[in-house]
């Protein structure tokens, strides 16, 4: 099915190297790497069919289900479903140690006084990676599990189930490491972590070189482009030992739109989405929001961001030469029913860490797109066939895009780790054509702007005290001062009591419209359809503002609906122990109580919550409720007057 890769073995001088590259079809490599998100969550439920639906996709069939409690099965179960929302009411655990328990199915801590702990040592040793411990790990943590469980249906990500049908989906793609976002991030940039176990442990500088410097070396040029947050930039300067101090390599994201429209972009780019919200930012990309869909923040803004960056690679001078890579750093700590691959993993670099992990296990699950005109649409990558895996037990997970990368540009012979020496690489994918396909999708789903309550839930949000010292590193390291850093150090650490700049929103609404008033007006088709008049004077305004408030309206329903849930459940839960508790011995019967009681407690406060919130929200849907009441007036009473104008015009030309 795949041609065979021709490796032709070439010197190390930069201009031989230039030279060689012209033989393959992509001169560009542009990588997008979101946050925390498993496969099944984001492109699991493509398997139902429907308008971006797969069913030849390895996801899910609503069947799977994680057991509340492994050890206490009668405790019940929390199946898969698609209701996941664009905010994740929490954000999962997805350290080191909570993901081994939801590969394993077991917990850490259980009679730990006995030595009787299965996952005493999963973190050493394998074992049976079952997928069941997501759900018990999560409330453990004082989680529900609900979230951890809950996918998002593909209307809810037209942008990436899109891509997938377009282009090439990989759907078994594993991140590089069972745990968070820095050691897998690391893994991206250089085919190891170091030892790194976690976010904030550091391990000194890095042995490793980096793909980024292997280029450099080679003649080859690269950017990193990133918005509103440097905290992946501070890892090249916190890990490794390298001259990337360079600020022309590191660049704020609204450049990267104009140099794709005048194609000037590197040999390869890496894009690091924003964590942090800034309230100044004017940008009509991001509106300064989260954008990088790590939990809770919103999927919609992440699509925003994918669909921006792939119409702007489609429309630009280099589309035909591009190979745009989309792909997450790990789980986030939702659920996959894949277990990742323990046979054959090599450690990078023969470092362990503390515990003992030797880094001889994939992480779990993520999802990974390939884009590029020299890709056939609808391509699906199911495990790595013969001629693209090094070994027999080569698989897809993050060193894949370096290899990858060093074999577009015939760089393969300075591989400068095991797990890349091992990963499987794809470059042959893009040779199966003789030409690039002219049929490449332009414009993808429309995305619609975000709304009030989208900017009032991010307004008030803390920066990291942490985020702000590595941005302050990062000025001292680049030796510019505060106000030039990236642009923006002083607006960062500034309180946000504006949620928008009143200037750029209206010059999208027009010059009456205020940052107060509901932020999504015009053609919900075509997005900021006020450009021919004013906010407030014609009917197309009022209509859109409606179907807003219709929209508002629907999501604190499905939020009360939410709340409704939690407490079913909690119910069913203390039922299932009432009756439990009259046939069981002492000892179980005092393990049950216990949680019984924890139950009960936690059923309090959720119904003391809901309560608060139900009345909350019921007041609001009335005050919106009211204010739709006063625009569908407002809009017949302009309709009437336009009548009465057609009339009047009429009957003067029949005068």
């Amino acid at each position: 099915m795949f041609l065979i890769q021709i490796i032709i073995l070439i010197t190390t001088l930069p201009l031989l190297i230039k030279t060689s590259t012209e033989n393959h079809p992509i001169k560009n490599i542009v990588v997008l790497m979101m946050e925390n998100r498993s496969f099944d969550h984001m492109l699991g439920w493509m398997t139902k069919g429907g308008k971006f639906g797969n069913k030849n996709v390895d996801g899910l069939t609503g069947q799977e289900c994680n057991p509340k409690n492994v050890y206490f099965p009668f405790l019940g179960q929390i199946c898969v479903d698609d209701k996941a929302s664009e905010f994740s009411q929490y954000d999962p655990d997805h350290g080191h140690q909570s993901t081994v328990q939801r590969i394993f199915g077991c917990l850490y801590t259980l009679n730990q006084q006995t030595g009787d702990n299965p996952c005493k040592n999963h973190s050493t040793n394998k074992g049976d990676a079952n997928m069941k411990g997501f759900v018990m790990s999560a409330r453990r943590e004082g989680k529900n599990g609900i979230t951890e469980m809950s996918m998002q249906s593909p209307k809810n990500v037209p942008i990436l189930t899109t891509l997938a049908n377009e282009y090439a989906l990989f759907d078994n793609y594993f991140s590089s490491y069972p745990g968070p976002t820095n050691p897998n991030r690391l893994f991206m940039h250089s085919g190891t972590c170091n030892g790194c176990l976690g976010n904030e442990q550091t391990t000194g500088s890095f042995k490793n070189q980096t793909l980024q410097s292997v280029l450099e070396r080679n003649g080859l040029s690269w950017r990193y482009y990133w918005e509103n947050d440097a905290d992946d930039w501070f890892l090249f300067i916190n890990h490794f030992n390298e001259n990337f101090n360079n600020s022309t390599k590191f660049i704020p994201m609204e450049q990267f739109y104009q140099d794709a429209e005048k194609g000037d972009l590197p040999n390869y780019t890496f894009i690091n989405p924003s964590e942090s919200y800034n309230s100044t930012l004017n940008n009509t990309k991001s509106f300064g929001l989260m954008n990088d869909q790590h939990p809770n923040h919103s999927i919609k803004e992440g699509e925003r961001l994918i669909k921006n960056v792939y119409e702007a690679l489609r429309n630009g001078p280099l589309w035909n030469q591009t190979l745009f890579i989309i792909t997450y750093d790990e789980h986030g700590g939702f659920y996959d029913h894949v277990s990742p691959p323990q046979d054959g993993v090599p450690n990078p670099d023969g470092i362990d860490n503390v515990d003992g992990f030797k880094f001889n296990r994939l992480g779990i699950r993520v999802p990974m797109i390939a884009v590029s005109p020299w890709i056939e649409k609808n391509t699906l990558i199911n495990k790595p066939m013969d001629n693209q895996k090094p070994q027999n037990s080569s698989q897809w997970e993050h060193s894949s895009i370096i290899s990858t990368v060093l074999r577009i540009f015939n760089l393969q012979d300075q591989q400068f780790s095991k797990r890349i020496e091992w990963a499987a690489h794809f470059d042959d994918i893009l040779k199966i054509r003789k030409e690039p396909r002219t049929d490449c999708v332009k414009e993808l789903p429309y995305v619609p702007p975000p709304t009030k309550q989208d900017f009032q839930r991010f307004q008030n949000q803390k920066i990291k005290t942490s985020h702000q010292k590595q941005v302050k590193e990062i000025c001292e390291t680049i030796k510019k001062d505060d106000t030039n850093c990236g642009g923006n150090i002083q607006e960062i650490n500034k309180k946000k009591k504006k949620y928008r700049n009143i200037n750029f929103f209206q010059s999208k609404y027009g010059k009456n419209a205020r940052p107060d008033e509901e932020y999504e007006y015009g053609n919900t088709q075509k997005g900021f359809n006020n450009t021919q008049s004013q906010f407030g004077s014609n009917p197309a305004s009022l209509k859109g503002k409606l179907m807003s408030l219709e929209e508002m309206i629907k999501g604190i329903a499905e939020e009360m609906n939410f709340h409704k849930k939690e407490v079913q459940i909690l119910k069913s839960e203390k039922d299932t122990l009432q009756s439990v508790l009259s046939m069981k011995t002492q000892d179980v019967k005092k393990t049950l109580t216990n949680e019984l009681t924890r139950i009960e407690e936690e059923m309090k406060r959720h119904f003391a919550h809901q309560k608060a919130e139900n009345a909350r929200l019921q007041q609001q849907i009335t005050s919106l409720k009211g204010e739709k009441t006063a625009l569908q007036q407002q809009l017949l009473g302009l309709q009437r007057r336009i009548t009465e104008l057609e009339l009047q015009v009429g009957n003067e030309e029949a005068n």
